[in-house]
């Protein structure tokens, strides 16, 4: 992994940036996600392709930043899983490429 790609993740895996990212973002600056609200969870995505390999094979996918959010409504606490992927460089394909991941990894049989 190159330097600078290592030097943006650990800046996005902060609890206080990731929520600021994400508030920003999807809420427009109001500070909605709490840092504290975060978790950390495995980048590691398995899941079985046909596409890529011609065959069923086990793919490995790490995401780049993955965290937990867990938010008490209304007498229920509701869990969101929030990613985000860093770039370089533009991939005109990343936003089809990676929902194709998740959708395959919840999709995958756990072994």
């Amino acid at each position: 992994m190159r330097e600078k790609d290592s030097l943006s993740k650990e800046f996005l895996s902060d609890p206080f940036v990731f929520a600021d990212a994400f508030n920003g973002a999807v809420f427009g600056g109001e500070q909605v996600i709490a840092p504290d609200a975060l978790s950390e969870m495995d980048t590691t995505v398995f899941f079985h392709s046909m596409v890529e390999t011609g065959g069923d094979k086990l793919q490995e996918k790490r995401r780049d930043v993955l965290k937990m959010l867990s938010c008490k409504t209304a007498g229920t606490t509701d869990y969101v899983i929030l990613a985000i992927e860093e770039q370089s460089s533009v991939d005109y394909a990343m936003p089809l490429r990676t929902p194709t991941y998740e959708g395959a990894a919840f999709n995958t049989k756990r072994t």
